[in-house]
């Protein structure tokens, strides 16, 4: 065969397989209904324009992947702190994520632009980190006292959808600590 005929074939082959992952659907991954537990409870907004950086950065992050547990409540940091009724909703799905998924961690994920944090604080804009970071860190001591052997680590999505760790926790609280 001539060489002039083999590149055609590759060439071919490469314009072929490019055509068929655009047309042909992507597929459903694995399913394993096995899997005991998940190692992180990631506490979102529910807000969608951010849903899809969130989903991008926890299943690019090599610590996570697919292993973890979601609850979105509106405001996510501030949500929680928001409403005592909001506190216990979240703090009860704590407890069941670390008895039934055996977590250690809890990562939480703020962004900016947040319409509860508008209204919440009454405020005509939301693109200030560190008025996240005070929400995160608020809400850290507050996990810190209820549940001392979590992790903790807030983050915040900019709006343009990059993640920036604003509260990370290197080692795990102890009650004698406390």
């Amino acid at each position: 065969m001539k060489q002039s005929t083999v590149i055609l074939l590759c060439l071919l082959c490469i314009v072929t397989g490019i055509a068929l992952g655009y047309l042909i659907p992507d597929t459903m991954p694995v399913l394993d209904i096995h899997k005991k537990g998940a190692s992180v409870l990631v506490l979102s907004c529910i807000d969608p324009r951010f849903i899809e950086s969130l989903s991008f950065h926890l299943m690019h992050n090599k610590q996570v992947g697919h292993d973890y547990d979601l609850f979105t409540l509106a405001g996510a940091s501030l949500g929680v702190q928001w409403n005592e009724k909001w506190k216990e909703a979240f703090f009860d799905h704590v407890r069941i994520a670390i008895n039934i998924h055996n977590i250690k961690e809890i990562w939480c994920v703020d962004h900016l632009d947040c319409g509860m944090y508008k209204l919440s604080l009454e405020m005509e804009s939301d693109l200030d980190s560190q008025i996240h970071a005070k929400y995160l860190l608020n809400l850290k001591q507050l996990l810190k006292a209820e549940f001392p052997e979590l992790l903790f680590r807030g983050f915040v999505i900019e709006t343009d959808g990059l993640l920036h760790e604003l509260v990370q926790e290197s080692v795990s609280f102890s009650k004698a600590a406390l």
